[in-house]
């Protein structure tokens, strides 16, 4: 119990303890007194006698009236800190629900459950206060926190494996990251990280102005697999060549060639060099001799030349259902031996080899390539049995028409 001793009418005087022990779970309460007596002149003593009477209260709050037997006035004395003690008091615990360990357990949740704090450089301070006898308040004030600036780290994660990324030149087939390509093709490759050399096979097609991040890939004249390497990346690409050639029917009525009451027949067709997976724009296909065989009213062309013709170049004009289009026309018939009516029924055929190449492009300095074949296209044309209807047909074209229809001849074909 602390008691405190006042003269009455006699000025306030207060205590005031900082703390600055912010890693400390408690504040132990230090008392330091430093007593300083000021002596009284004998002659006060001697002469002035008396006999002080002081009002006081005990920590109760209880007035108690005492005599002082001395002649000193202890009122007189001045109490103040000036220097910190070593000495921590016990601490003691307050009965549950004390207001002040209410507060103090409030503060120390709001600690635990605040993430990322740190301390700031305020300390906690405690005033003791006691105004005239009463209870020594304690004022206790909340520490303050600051959030730490969390500086996100951007997670990058492992380092990305570099890749090369493929685009055709050609806009069809629709799918241009496709790694299948035709012979000749050109595709455009971008690294994904840059700073490399491209190298190709020798004989597996061309780069063309390359950089450390992209280059032009022209695709081989012969199916093959290609692996195209950049740095630590690389891209195969399967390299597929014609394998068919579709033939149809010029647009519009000019398509059939006849006389007049004789055996003959004609058809103008144009060509598309297959599959359709790839774009073949950047070749050229012609027609190899074949000897023809002939029977009935065409008999007499037997063994004739099949006289070739081309080569013929290949557009950039793709259709997803039959391939990439030939720029030229080609005009089939079947000749008349002249013979007089009536005409017996008969054929003739040829088995035409097809051959394609790549074209020559100085520009990116490439030669036109070999020529490889493709297949042999039947090139047919009869008079029935019924010695009127004639037939005419050429890898998948056809026509037909009768002896008696009236002369019929080509014009040039219509622009797909």
């Amino acid at each position: 119990m602390r008691t405190f001793e006042q003269k009455p009418k006699t000025t306030e005087q207060a205590t005031s303890t900082n703390f600055s022990t912010p890693n400390r779970s408690y504040f132990g309460q230090r008392r330091e007194v430093k007593s300083i007596l000021q002596s009284q002149r004998i002659n006060e003593i001697q002469t002035m006698p008396r006999v002080l009477k002081a009002t006081t209260r005990n920590f109760e709050g209880k007035p108690t009236t005492k005599i002082a037997g001395s002649g000193h006035d202890f009122s007189r004395i001045p109490v103040h800190a000036s220097t910190r003690s070593n000495i921590q008091t016990k601490r003691k615990v307050k009965p549950p629900g004390d207001r002040y360990e209410q507060g103090t357990d409030s503060v120390a949740d709001q600690v635990t459950r605040m993430p990322n704090l740190a301390w700031s450089r305020e300390p906690f301070s405690m005033k003791v206060s006691a105004p005239y006898g009463t209870d020594a308040k304690i004022v206790r004030r909340q520490p303050t926190f600051q959030t730490e600036s969390l500086i996100q780290k951007k997670e990058t994660g492992p380092t990305s494996t570099p890749t090369i990324t493929s685009e055709t030149s050609q806009t069809s087939p629709s799918d241009r990251r496709r790694t299948t390509i035709g012979v000749g093709e050109a595709v455009r490759l971008t690294h994904s990280v840059g700073g490399i050399t491209w190298t190709v096979p020798t004989s597996a097609g061309f780069l063309h102005g390359s950089t450390p991040r992209e280059t032009w890939f022209i695709a081989p004249d012969t199916a093959q697999s290609v692996t195209i390497t950049a740095g630590s990346a690389n891209i195969t690409f399967n390299v597929i060549a014609p394998s068919n050639v579709l033939r149809e029917l010029t647009p519009g009525s000019n398509n059939i060639r006849h006389r007049e009451n004789r055996p003959d027949i004609g058809i103008q067709t144009r060509a598309y060099l297959q599959p359709t997976t790839v774009n073949f724009y950047n070749t050229e296909y012609r027609e190899r001799d074949a000897n023809a065989s002939a029977s009935g009213t065409y008999a007499c062309f037997d063994g004739d030349s099949h006289n070739p013709h081309g080569p013929v170049q290949v557009g950039s004009h793709f259709d997803s259902r039959k391939g990439t289009l030939g720029l030229g026309y080609d005009q089939a018939y079947s000749g008349d031996c002249d013979q007089p009516p009536p005409f017996p029924p008969g054929s003739i055929s040829w088995s035409i080899p097809y051959e394609y190449r790549m074209t020559d492009d100085h520009s990116v300095g490439y030669p036109a390539g070999s020529w490889h074949s493709i297949i042999n296209v039947d090139q047919v044309h009869t008079l029935q049995g019924d010695s009127s209807t004639l037939n005419a047909s050429k890898a998948g074209a056809r026509g037909q028409i009768t002896v008696s229809s009236s002369n019929r001849n080509f014009l040039p074909p219509v622009s797909p």
